[in-house]
């Protein structure tokens, strides 16, 4: 995101802190799926299941990178719903028993990247005068 909209203002710090969660837990999702799969290679699964499991888990979000990098809010709206996805999982693994921390962390990340989308949607929408799928 940059630090100027088309007419050269400032852009307000709601829309800056909202892009900066969408991003923490945007990430911090894929991070976490990374070590995850990382951790289950060292305890023994195997690399080629684990590899394969990683790319089911990520391909989806890593989809929607070069959208947000262009800043298209469209973008931002259908990462909105596949998070939403991301969220099911995480709930189930929460509700079992050796996997309450991994489960309620993913569960955290899921609800914050849909908070934040949201959020920033509706700010970026109000205060840079962007509609969905063009920047004014």
């Amino acid at each position: 995101m940059k630090s100027d909209n088309s007419t050269g203002n400032k852009i307000p710090g709601s829309v800056q802190l909202s892009h900066r969660v969408v991003l923490f837990t945007f990430y911090g999702l894929l991070m976490t799926f990374a070590v995850k799969a990382i951790l289950s290679v060292v305890s023994g699964s195997s690399f080629v299941a684990m590899l394969v499991v990683l790319i089911i888990q990520c391909l989806p979000l890593l989809i929607f990178i070069p959208g947000m990098r262009a800043g298209h809010l469209r973008t931002y709206a259908w990462l909105s719903f596949v998070s939403l996805i991301y969220f099911i999982p995480a709930v189930l693994t929460a509700f079992t028993p050796e996997s309450l921390y991994y489960g309620l962390w993913l569960a955290l990340l899921c609800s914050g990247l849909f908070a934040g989308l949201v959020a920033y949607i509706n700010l970026a929408r109000k205060h840079l005068g962007q509609v969905l799928g063009t920047a004014k």
